[in-house]
């Protein structure tokens, strides 16, 4: 047998080919539905006829019976690995939305920041304003000056 074995069907997902990144995770193992068999061809959807699975669909290659190595996936095992890889894909937009609003509320929180700065800086003058021409007027009408 080469580097690759044909596992024969159980209830957990079987040993694959190992050179598609997007589809092949580090335990060697399809992740979600398998597109190529072993032996490069594309998979497609069977119905299991054995007396342990009757009925149960899976993912395998027409060309299974020339005894190379092959794939065999169940349906049920990869569609449930396709939703936790959208899951997580959409967790991770989640949190990437999440960190841009919050972006977005600080950026507006320094602006907000910023025009209350300046308003005080226009209260400071005006205070002043006030303060001096009350302060001169005061010093005019004093009658000991």
């Amino acid at each position: 047998m080469g580097f690759y074995s044909y596992t024969q069907p159980s209830s957990s997902s079987l040993q694959v080919w190992s050179e598609g990144p997007p589809e092949v995770n580090f335990t060697g193992l399809t992740v979600g539905i398998p597109d190529r068999c072993l032996c490069g061809r594309e998979t497609v959807m069977k119905c299991s006829t054995t007396a342990d699975n009757p009925g149960r669909i899976f993912f395998g290659c027409n060309n299974h019976e020339d005894g190379e190595d092959h794939i065999m996936k169940w349906w049920d095992e990869a569609i449930m690995q396709e939703l936790q890889a959208m899951r997580g894909g959409l967790d991770d937009q989640r949190d990437s939305i999440t960190a841009i609003q919050e972006n977005d509320e600080m950026l507006w929180v320094q602006q907000e920041l910023e025009k209350v700065k300046d308003q005080m800086k226009e209260l400071r003058l005006l205070i002043r304003r006030i303060f001096h021409s009350k302060f001169v007027n005061l010093s005019l009408s004093w009658p000991f000056v």
